[in-house]
């Protein structure tokens, strides 16, 4: 999987497209204990929370007020993955 930004899109009507960056990255693996790339791998059964959590971690490393992760949920209507041909993890 490869992937560089998250467009959230509100239930108020507002979106926001923020980075995925290697804190956000960091801080994933810290809290569900595996790869990034490993989490959304279709034979590991890819979970939504991870694509919620994954955005709201961003959104508030981005410099953004969010509010706590089960209140966010309700606020999320839709969140598209802009990928890229850059592979998470890899340089250059």
């Amino acid at each position: 999987m490869a992937a560089n930004r998250l467009t959230i899109k509100k239930t108020d009507g507002s979106s926001r497209t923020v980075p995925i960056t290697p804190k956000v990255i960091v801080a994933f693996e810290r809290e569900f204990k595996c790869g990034l790339s490993s989490a959304f791998d279709d034979k590991r059964d890819p979970k939504m929370e991870h694509i919620y959590w994954l955005a709201w971690k961003a959104e508030h490393f981005s410099g953004h007020v969010v509010k706590p992760f089960d209140e966010y949920l309700g606020e999320i209507d839709e969140i598209d993955i802009e990928t890229d041909s850059v592979p998470f993890g890899a340089t250059g």
